[in-house]
This record gives C-alpha cells, sequence and structure tokens, in this order.
C-alpha cells in the first residue's frame, strides 16, 4: 500500500476540535460531551481516509490529577511535523496536583496507507499526594495485594453498542438512526469479536467476545501484561481488520476486558503515596494491522478460556432471551455473548426441568421466615442501556408469560404472584444525565382465579411512556406461603 495522499490539517472550531485527511475527520476533541458523566472526549477515530471508525472514546491519563475529573475546557492545539501531524492537549490544571504535558502525533503508516498515533502523556507531580486522595480505583494485584492503579487509557471500539433512542450526544460510534425501534437484532452488528495481545513471553494470546466468558475471567483476565517494547493489546474486526495498542515505554500495563462494553482498560499500579515532582509517564502508539497480516499473527494463538472454578460464577444463570424468554439458555451457551442475566433474588432459581412447553422456568419459593416479603427475581435493566431494542416515547408495553402455583399448607388465596414493569427515565440528552424521580412502577397479575399445577396466563401493560425511557427493569414476584414457576416471558411494545 502507498503512503497517505491526503494531507493531515488540524481544525479548532471552540471546543470541538478535530484532525482531518483530506475532508475525512480522523479524530475528534469535544468538551462538553455528556457521555459517560465526561466533559472532555478524545474519539471517533479511524486510522485511514477510506476506513471505518475504529474508536468511539478515549479517556485522558490525567484526568485524576486536575481539579475536576473531565474540566470542561481544554486547550487544544495542532501543529505540523515533519512526518505528519501533532495535536497537543493543555487541560486547565490550576488547583491541582500536577502539571500536564498531553500530545498525539501522527505518522504515515506505510502498511496501511494511513496512519499511525503515539499517544505520550507526563504527568509531574506538584506537591507531596496520597494516592488515595485521587479517587483512583483499587483492586489486588497479582499477588492479591490491595493496590491503587492508574488507567491510561479506556478505549471502546466502535460497534460494540447498540442502538439506543434518538439523543443528541451518546452511543458513539452508532448513532440513530442505526435501525428501527423494533429491528435491533435484524440490523445491528457487532463490529469487534476477539480481544489480541502479546506479553512479555511473545506469545500471541486471544480472549473472544463473550459477556460471560469475560465475567468468569474477571480480573484474571489482567493476564494481559505488555512488559516489554513489543508488547500489544487490541482486537479483531469482524472485517479481518486488527486494531493495536503497542506499549512502547516499556512499562508493565494490565488490560482488562470490561464485561459490559467490551472496551479495554488499560491499567499501571501506583504506590500508596507520590511524592512532589515524581513522574508519571505513558506511551502507546494506536496502528492497523491488514487481514493477512492478522492471520500470520493468529496461528497458533493461544485462547483464554475460564477454568471450572470460573464459569461457577455463570453456568447456572439463565439470560434474558427476546422475544419470548424461556428459560433455556445458559449465560455460559456461545449464542449468548452479548446476554445479560437475570441475577437471582431472595427464593429464586432457575429450574431446567419445569417448563410450559420445554424444559426450563423460573421458579420462586417463599421461605417461611420472610413471608411477608416474598420472593422475587429482577432482570438486568433491559433496552438500549443493555444491547437491547430502543423504548419508544408514547408507546405501551406488556410483560406477559405463564405462571403455575403450587401453595404449601396454606389456603390457596393466600399464594400471590406478580409481574412488574419499572421505567428507568432520564432527562437528557446523555445516557447518564440526571434520572428523574421517581421512576414509574407497573404490576399485574392473574385474571381471575387459579388452580394449582396449572399455567395461567400473567401480565401487566404500562401506560404510555412519557418522555426519554433508557432502561426497564422486569420482575417476577411471589408473596404468600407456596411456589410458582414462571415461563414464556416476554417484554412486547403495543401498536
Amino acid at each position: 500500500m502507498n503512503n497517505p495522499s491526503a494531507p493531515l490539517t488540524f481544525v479548532p472550531e471552540g471546543n470541538h476540535c478535530r484532525v482531518k485527511a483530506g475532508d475525512v475527520d480522523l479524530l475528534q476533541f469535544q468538551a462538553g460531551n455528556l457521555y459517560m458523566r465526561g466533559n472532555f472526549l478524545a474519539g471517533l477515530l479511524r486510522l485511514r481516509a477510506d476506513g471505518p471508525l475504529r474508536i468511539a472514546e478515549l479517556k485522558s491519563p490525567w484526568r485524576h490529577f486536575v481539579p475536576r475529573r473531565h474540566p470542561a475546557r481544554v486547550d487544544v492545539q495542532g501543529m505540523p511535523t515533519a512526518a505528519g501531524l501533532r495535536v497537543q492537549l493543555r487541560p486547565d490544571t490550576r488547583g491541582g496536583v500536577a502539571d500536564v504535558d498531553d500530545a498525539y502525533e501522527f505518522e504515515p503508516d506505510a502498511a496501511t496507507g494511513g496512519w499511525t498515533i503515539t499517544h505520550h502523556c507526563r504527568i509531574k507531580l506538584r506537591r507531596t499526594v496520597r494516592t488515595a486522595e485521587l479517587g483512583l480505583i483499587e483492586f489486588p494485584d497479582e499477588r492479591g495485594r490491595p493496590r491503587y492503579w492508574f488507567e491510561i487509557d479506556d478505549p471502546n471500539y466502535a460497534g460494540n453498542y447498540g442502538p439506543s433512542v434518538p439523543m443528541q450526544n451518546d452511543w458513539l460510534g452508532v448513532y440513530e438512526p442505526n435501525c428501527g425501534p423494533d429491528t435491533f437484532r435484524k440490523h445491528w452488528r457487532r463490529q469487534v469479536e476477539t480481544f489480541v495481545y502479546r506479553a512479555g513471553s511473545g506469545r500471541v494470546s486471544t480472549i473472544w467476545f463473550h459477556r460471560a466468558r469475560m465475567y468468569s475471567l474477571a480480573r484474571h483476565n489482567r493476564c494481559a501484561l505488555p512488559f516489554r517494547p513489543g508488547g500489544f493489546a487490541g482486537v479483531l474486526h469482524t472485517d479481518g481488520w486488527g486494531t493495536l495498542f503497542e506499549f512502547i515505554d516499556g512499562v508493565p500495563t494490565f488490560g482488562h476486558l470490561c464485561e459490559w462494553g467490551f472496551d479495554t482498560h488499560f491499567w499501571r499500579v501506583l504506590p500508596d503515596v507520590l511524592r512532589k515532582g515524581q513522574v508519571l509517564e505513558a506511551t502507546y502508539r494506536v496502528r492497523e494491522v491488514p487481514p493477512e497480516a492478522m492471520r500470520k499473527m493468529l496461528r497458533g494463538a493461544k485462547s483464554i478460556q475460564p477454568t471450572a472454578a470460573e464459569w461457577k460464577k455463570t453456568e447456572d444463570l439463565p439470560i434474558y432471551e427476546e422475544p419470548v424468554n424461556q428459560f433455556a439458555t445458559s449465560w455460559r451457551d456461545d449464542q449468548a455473548r452479548d446476554a445479560w442475566p437475570w441475577h437471582p433474588g431472595v427464593g429464586a432459581t432457575w429450574d431446567r426441568r419445569v417448563g410450559r412447553t420445554r424444559p426450563g422456568s423460573l421458579r420462586l419459593d417463599v421461605p417461611l421466615h420472610i413471608e411477608n416479603d416474598g420472593a422475587s427475581w429482577r432482570s438486568r435493566r433491559v433496552g438500549p442501556t443493555n444491547f437491547m431494542n430502543p423504548l419508544v416515547p408514547g408507546a405501551r408495553y406488556r410483560l406477559r408469560g405463564y405462571v403455575k402455583l403450587r401453595p404449601t399448607g396454606s389456603p390457596f388465596q393466600t399464594c400471590y404472584p406478580s409481574v412488574s414493569v419499572t421505567f428507568h427515565q432520564y432527562a437528557g440528552p446523555g445516557t447518564f444525565a440526571s434520572e428523574m424521580k421517581p421512576n414509574p412502577v407497573f404490576t399485574g397479575g392473574v385474571a381471575g382465579p387459579v388452580r394449582p399445577g396449572v399455567w395461567t396466563r400473567i401480565e401487566v401493560v404500562t401506560a404510555p411512556i412519557a418522555g426519554n425511557v433508557m432502561g426497564v427493569t422486569l420482575g417476577c414476584h411471589l408473596r404468600g406461603d407456596g411456589t410458582a414457576w414462571f415461563d414464556e416471558i416476554a417484554f412486547e411494545k403495543l401498536a
């Protein structure tokens, strides 16, 4: 391939700056963005003018060291270099604990006809500070010792997220209209499928993007450790190309895969105290790898799998399935790669043997000592925040299914099953803007008398959605003295 022909230019537009190759945006810097509660964003990254969007969002390593974690204003300047372009970021550090030197440098990539980006950040402490004061994350290191971690980046890969309701500023890289409100499963396709890395041993390893697999690995997938130059971490896209982050400063770097958004958190461990004058630096290069080179790289690569003990966290949990949930699929199954489980509540289990038309149902038993509180299951949030169909303002929704009861010792009239829908509203225009309180809850039951041991229809119909709803919690409940099985649960929009 030839070197890029389109010249790079830097376009300052107030708080929204761009790096362009000809007429194509390669990278954008934006202040005032509401995504993930942040006000400053570097993202919407392409590495070729004729290539697809690759990175929806990059995080700034300095965000914990300035007065506000995401300052509303950051001075961004672009300067031509002999090879390409350098973009310098200068956040307002007045009142912070460190001085910041942050830059992105674009250079030609002859292998792809595009560009590589080298990101270098230097943070120099102005005063001695306890690391715990900075709001950094704390979790054990590889020896189990509690440590504080410096997140040098968190690339969100484009196409990891499903479509959402129309908003001004959200779901980066998958803007509406991505697809209609009832066609998510038909039209949206994930664009990233495999995590790829090479650590100090030099061997390439992979982790397949499967939510339960990543959840089961949990912190153990910090086995991605680029200890030396030549270490990298990145992804294989569905088009066969790879996007790699090469850590060229030789500092030990942990890569944790996030099972929520399939993004990669890159961490470096910090001491308990940072001294005045101490310097923290991070340098890595982002580049694309053509399909043939990726195929060669992945020959003989080791696939990381959870151990039997790690799988125990997920294999006995059923997923929420659209359009009808029959409690037949384990979160461990391959077809559940994008799914979230229903987490058991008090008295709730997954019954693999009992079902209305096929084995599998949700079983609720009311323990005698909590009879007044009953038993229940509540789903993870259903909707665009969890990669499912958007929720349409003005529409009514129905949660329906079947329930079978077995009273135990008390009159049947004391055994009450129900289902519920809770709307989680937001004020907009971003996912994590302040919610409006209270969130409406709708509860319904069976239409008439129910005979024990007979599957009976149960449902609740909501009022029309008022405003924007980003998620819904579905519930199945039982009060009284007995056991209930729920099956063929479906959440559906009414015309």
